[in-house]
């Protein structure tokens, strides 16, 4: 049984080491993988590309936890995700956009009432604010422990956040898309995926001009295959390990020294030969 866990708690407070806790405590055998606690504080964008880039690596049956929860203590609803044989607890917040919308088949789920009933009977009264512990971890546990059908209750349309998305552009010979995230590098990761392209326009060498948020970027004038193509200080775009566009210096930082933020345009124009 294998949980993998993705928040914003980073690693200084208790808040993840408790959220483990929670879910070992009611389910031994647990196997628990962190997958990052560094997500920018409330960045949904963020979290949902991090989730979808460890989806598929992680065996059948994984419950992923992923509490990203700017809305904690309001009215947003819990949410389980079901996608290529995997599941995700988490506040419906966007989270699994990219999950689900890479996965054919996925579903979503609120957990059933009589289960939400309990869990809110065994809150501390004055607890609002870390339902990482008090919501999402037990309802992990459970899915761990008992399944699927004795957890799942009616069926949702989850949210889903925009800037997941791209699009071709009215000329026919680009896509718009979205910064969803920026690495420990300072690479950027557009929602611009290789298979948003045929198989000309993603080829590397082929003619292109980028913008990135502000940023215009002449000196990127082809999609590169690796850091090596570029020298050191140059900029480069290439199809990252999870098959989105990225944008990055060599042996630098490109959202830094553009000043480039999650969710600020992206515009990838390409050329015919």
């Amino acid at each position: 049984m294998t949980a993998g866990l993705i928040t914003d708690f980073g690693l200084q407070d208790a808040y993840a080491a408790v959220m483990k806790a929670v879910i070992l405590d009611r389910c031994p055998d647990a196997r628990i993988i962190d997958i990052s606690h560094d997500i920018e504080p409330r960045n949904v964008l963020s979290a949902a590309f991090v989730l979808y880039s460890a989806w598929n690596w992680f065996p059948p049956g994984t419950v992923f936890l992923a509490v990203v929860d700017p809305g904690v203590g309001t009215g947003r609803r819990e949410c389980i995700v079901e996608s290529g044989g995997r599941f995700c607890v988490c506040p419906d917040n966007g989270i699994t956009s990219l999950a689900g919308r890479m996965n054919k088949n996925s579903r979503a789920f609120r957990a059933r009432p009589e289960i939400l009933k309990q869990l809110a009977a065994q809150k501390p009264y004055y607890a609002a604010t870390f339902d990482g512990r008090d919501l999402f971890a037990p309802l992990a546990a459970m899915m761990l422990k008992l399944g699927r059908d004795r957890v799942c209750g009616e069926r949702i349309e989850p949210v889903i956040v925009r800037e997941v998305f791209s699009r071709k552009d009215s000329s026919g010979d680009g896509i718009d898309g979205y910064v969803m995230h920026l690495d420990r590098f300072g690479n950027v990761v557009t929602s611009i995926h290789v298979s948003d392209l045929d198989s000309a326009g993603a080829a590397a060498g082929r003619e292109v001009r980028i913008q990135a948020g502000e940023a215009m970027l002449p000196e990127i004038q082809t999609v590169s295959r690796t850091y090596a193509d570029a020298v050191p200080g140059g900029l480069l775009a290439y199809w990252g390990s999870a098959g989105f566009l990225e944008i990055a210096v060599r042996e630098g930082n490109f959202g830094y020294l553009h000043k480039v933020k999650t969710g600020n345009p992206v515009k990838l124009r390409y050329f015919h030969a």
